[in-house]
């Protein structure tokens, strides 16, 4: 009897064992760059995710909360997304613009160790609101505190409110300004004169709208415009010359990434990042299920 039980002990503790480790799902990834669909290891598609949006320099337990971070969003995207022609049938694509970035792992040479083992640590965990995959965005530094969804995107998701984040400022760049001059600003943004009448603020600090010449834009449409570096910008103007100066760089919802390096420099481990960035939610380990 007593060797039976220890049978048993032995065939759960490896059956345990090959239950998290055996390796992940297959998903079709379309690399947008040579148009064709690649058939990948979900984890091995993130890892040559976080290779792509995180400095392998990083603090390891930064890197744990990106790859987190990008799996969840991934795995939301791939459960959520109806049919998108631009992906050619496949789950996911390597466009930045319209999924994430993505760069091949081999690429990093000795630093790509880092990168495997952040993933592979992590491997099957996602973050969860309700049960339910959140919308994992993240972005490069926010400006001394994230924005909420609601003030950037209209949706108001609880777990994307606006969050301190005093780690960002060492962000190359974190303030950054650049000149146009009067007809510039009027081309792009395709006004009469560069007149600025009224701005409106989040809580948090970045524009929500701005008057310009008597014509309203959303903050977002004026950083993409002017290719601004974020929608917290100030402007002045002297002889005819508009200085736009921004803090922190992007969208400004959710992870911060300079702002998990900082906290992980702290001592934080990447649990204790993801549920400061991201309000309420649980981290779980799953089998791969919500890629079905």
């Amino acid at each position: 009897m007593r060797k039976l039980i220890i049978c048993i002990l032995i065939f759960m503790f490896f059956a345990v064992r090959f239950w998290f480790n055996a390796p992940s799902e297959k998903i079709n990834v379309y690399d947008h760059k040579h148009n064709k669909v690649i058939k990948m290891d979900f984890e091995r598609y993130i890892m040559n995710v976080l290779a792509a949006e995180m400095p392998a320099s990083f603090e390891k337990e930064a890197l744990k909360a990106q790859a987190v971070a990008a799996r969840t969003y991934t795995a939301q995207k791939i459960a959520s997304e109806w049919d998108d022609p631009y992906h050619k049938g496949a789950d996911i694509c390597t466009d930045s613009t319209h999924c994430q970035a993505y760069r091949e792992l081999a690429e990093l040479g000795e630093n790509a160790k880092k990168i495997h083992s952040a993933v592979d640590e992590t491997a099957g965990e996602v973050a969860l609101w309700n049960g339910e995959l959140i919308r994992a965005v993240f972005h490069s530094a926010s400006h001394g505190y994230t924005e909420r969804s609601a003030d950037v995107w209209v949706e108001d998701l609880p777990y994307l409110q606006s969050m301190a984040s005093p780690w960002d400022s060492a962000c190359p760049d974190y303030i950054y300004e650049v000149n146009f001059s009067a007809d510039e600003v009027c081309a792009l943004l395709n006004i009469d004169n560069p007149v600025i009448e009224q701005i409106t603020r989040s809580g948090a600090g970045g524009v929500m709208s701005i008057t310009i010449g008597r014509k309203e834009f959303k903050g977002t449409e004026v950083r993409s415009k002017l290719n601004l570096r974020s929608t917290c910008f100030t402007v002045t103007e002297k002889d005819g010359i508009l200085t736009f100066c921004t803090e922190g760089y992007g969208h400004g919802v959710g992870l911060s990434q300079w702002g998990a390096q900082g906290m992980a420099k702290e001592g934080y481990d990447y649990k204790e990042i993801l549920r400061h960035y991201y309000s309420g939610i649980t981290i779980k380990k799953e089998k791969y299920s919500y890629l079905h």
